[in-house]
């Protein structure tokens, strides 16, 4: 019996020094790339990049990136993670498939660190390869634990020691020796200590990120939608809306405080921006000209763009980044960009309504005059978008000359938001001057958003040139091809000549 409670007893000690990767882990403050998270925002970014469709159950993803990063010193050799490649030419190249691990393409490192010195043109085989040299990388990194670093704190100094390296004074124990009680003290200490002496910033994001605040405000959308189509009540639709732009105004409050900057940066934000200026558009015009069909369009678009931040995660990247320098004058950050954006907003509104009037055209009766009105609603977004493109296009050109010394200087970016514009004033001129009849308008509106979407998501995902390469993302392209080829066959097939002469 003694000898039973002595294995016990032995087995119960081995076992709690044998998991330092407690539940509360992922608050813990690491230092990446320059700036301060918490854990569990560097181990969703990991796992997002790596592979999006991984976790481990009834573990967190911080806890899933702990065992990672110790799974050397723990001895856990079957926790592996499947590499993504889906280049087919990359795959024949490394003769991998779907069941390939990151462990298995560390060795082939050299191999394709060759094949991409070989390439000679720019090409999506290149690009592949190139993505999937960071992705070893990273996940080299992240088992090794050189990724993860904690503060250590001495005269209210902090130095940051990858976890491989970090040993507990005075006693100079390694963070591994730690029992999950231990842990969570310890855990518990290092970030009061941290948010004491670097501020809470970091534990803001923690909460933010927890919050999931993109996906309240979808089932928001949702739910207004449904009882739109269910009930028709409009006051509730109107509250679930305003419910939606308070839930994404702190959302954008929380991204702002984190980041120190505008919430315009990159893809994710742009689109994330520019559904909520809709909305807020939609909302305010809607309520001065009493047209509830305002708020459905802005509830609609801002719908989409939910969407986009919630699904199409390859393509939209939501990693808080640090800013190259050019972007750092947050006052012409915040004019220029957020002006084009609001503008792309109300241009995407006056996009929904177009679309939604042709389509009613072809498959129900659409009398004159109800389409005269429709029209002038597109009209009135029109006016809203081109004031507001013109005005960041000028802001743009102040900003270039205060950072590049020359006001213009045919960028693609500047130029296709020139073409944009120009687009848009042609349209407004022969609309105001009867030259575009009604007939014609709703479709020349619905087609010019082809060139807000080249300007917006094709100079970043497809020419990929230019100054403004900070913008520039992977993957999109076959989003906006799709795009486009979808908004071209609703042309054609809704295509019905005087359309409105009844």
């Amino acid at each position: 019996m003694k000898i039973l409670v002595l294995i016990f007893c032995l087995f119960s000690s081995v076992s709690a020094y044998a998991n330092p990767c407690a539940p509360n882990i992922g608050k813990l403050p690491v230092l990446e790339k320059g700036r301060i998270k918490p854990l569990n925002v560097l181990s969703e970014e990991t796992f997002q990049f790596l592979n999006r469709k991984f976790s481990i159950k009834d573990k967190t993803l911080s806890q899933t990136y702990c065992l990672f990063a110790l799974k050397n010193t723990l001895g856990e050799t079957n926790l592996k993670l499947r590499a993504v490649i889906e280049n087919q030419k990359v795959r024949a190249f490394l003769n991998a498939n779907e069941d390939t691990h990151y462990e298995e393409l560390g060795p082939r490192l050299k191999d394709i660190n060759r094949e991409i010195m070989l390439q000679k043109d720019e090409s999506a085989y290149k690009r592949s390869l190139e993505e999937l040299r960071k992705k070893i990388t990273v996940y080299t990194k992240m088992v090794t634990g050189a990724a993860w670093t904690i503060a250590r704190v001495k005269d209210q100094k902090v130095s940051w020691v990858p976890i491989a390296d970090f040993v507990l004074s005075p006693d100079g124990r390694s963070f591994i020796e730690m029992s999950n009680k231990e842990a969570i003290n310890f855990i518990n200490t290092n970030v009061k200590m941290i948010q004491e002496i670097e501020g809470n910033q970091f534990r803001v994001e923690h909460i933010f990120r927890n919050l999931r605040l993109h996906k309240w405000s979808l089932y928001i959308n949702l739910l207004a939608f449904a009882i739109l189509f269910v009930t028709k009540r409009f006051p509730i639709v109107l509250g679930l809306s305003f419910l939606s732009v308070l839930a994404q105004t702190l959302l954008i409050i929380l991204r702002v405080y984190v980041s120190g900057r505008a919430p315009i940066t990159n893809m994710y934000e742009t689109v994330m921006f520019s559904g909520y200026g809709a909305l807020v558009i939609s909302l305010i015009v809607g309520h001065f000209t009493k047209e509830k069909l305002y708020v459905y369009v802005g509830l609609f678009y801002n719908l989409l763009t939910l969407m986009m931040m919630n699904f199409a995660t390859g393509m939209l990247s939501d990693t808080i980044s640090p800013l190259v320098p050019v972007l750092r004058d947050n006052f012409w950050l915040s004019t220029h960009v957020t002006t084009i954006i609001m503008s792309y907003g109300a241009l995407a509104l006056s996009w929904i309504l177009a679309n939604y009037l042709i389509i009613k055209t072809r498959f129900s009766t659409v009398d004159k005059a109800k389409a005269k009105y429709v029209n002038t609603l597109i009209y009135n977004c029109l006016k809203f978008g081109v004031i507001l493109l013109a005005a960041g296009i000028i802001l743009g050109g102040v900003w270039a000359d205060y950072s590049w010394g020359r006001f213009w200087g045919w960028d693609p970016k500047e130029t296709w938001s020139l073409i944009v514009l120009c687009i848009y004033m042609a349209i407004l001129h022969g609309k105001g001057t009867s030259w575009i009849t009604d007939n014609i308008f709703s479709h020349l509106v619905s087609l010019a958003f082809l060139s807000v979407m080249m300007a917006w998501f094709g100079v970043n995902y497809i020419l990929a040139s230019g100054l403004h390469s900070y913008g520039f993302s992977q993957g999109g392209a076959v989003f906006l091809g799709s795009f486009f080829a979808i908004q071209i066959l609703i042309l054609v097939l809704t295509y019905k000549k005087d359309a409105y002469i009844r």
